[in-house]
């Protein structure tokens, strides 16, 4: 990346102990971390859409899985 590209970072960033930049780590709990050029609001729309294909395909695998017993 560039110097002052903008960047979204969805998770921890903490200093590091050593004083020199960040340390990122995962989301609290979760041990997630995503880092993209992307802006939050792309990003929010593209999770968005991905719940909604992967609910689609949940939905149409049981009903094919219904028809079989």
């Amino acid at each position: 990346l560039a110097v002052g590209t903008p960047v979204y970072v969805l998770g921890e960033v903490r200093p590091r102990s050593d004083d020199h930049g960040l340390e990122l780590v995962g989301g609290v709990g979760v041990g997630e971390l995503m880092i993209t050029t992307k802006a939050e609001a792309e990003v929010s729309r593209s999770s968005a859409r991905s719940a909604w294909v992967m609910g689609l395909a949940g939905l149409a695998v049981r009903a094919t899985s219904r028809k079989r017993v």
